[in-house]
């Protein structure tokens, strides 16, 4: 997965695409990839937290915003 938002870095950081754009692109390739057939899973509370981390970091990347 991380391998698929190493490829999109140039669309993260590209200054003339909005933000609502890079969120949308997000969401279409990156959201739906990680969750593809996802209701057949059994998720375990850290699994879940490693999701989250992992989606909050995308996003910061996007959005520019730094820790």
């Amino acid at each position: 997965m991380a391998g698929i938002v190493r490829k999109l870095q140039t669309i993260w950081n590209a200054n003339d695409i909005s933000k609502k754009t890079k969120v949308c692109l997000y969401q279409s390739f990156v959201q739906s990839l990680l969750l593809y057939n996802s209701e057949t899973w059994t998720l375990k509370e850290e699994y879940k937290q490693k999701m989250k981390v992992f989606e909050m970091s995308v996003l910061r990347k996007i959005l520019g915003v730094t820790r």
